[in-house]
């Protein structure tokens, strides 16, 4: 995995999918035994025209409480390939 800059990733394949990919994405929010008190909101977004054979990028946003702006933030990734 790549840190292009914040909030934009790319994760690197060692062998090469075939197209059509499809990643499925989500944030790994921190377990709070039962509670669901989370100080941001986030969204991943996948652009499908910059997914290749052997990279997904990620764009990663959070609210600030007016905007969405790129935040890092820890995440999961399950890519289904034929």
């Amino acid at each position: 995995m790549t840190r292009v800059a914040q909030g934009h990733v790319q994760v690197h394949f060692t062998t090469a999918w075939t197209l059509p990919l499809q990643p499925f994405f989500s944030i790994d929010y921190p377990r709070h035994n039962g509670s669901t008190s989370f100080t941001k909101r986030y969204v991943i977004v996948a652009p499908y025209s910059l997914q290749t054979t052997s990279v997904v990028e990620l764009y990663i946003y959070s609210y600030n409480g007016s905007n969405w702006i790129r935040d890092d933030t820890d995440f999961w990734l399950t890519v289904y390939a034929s």
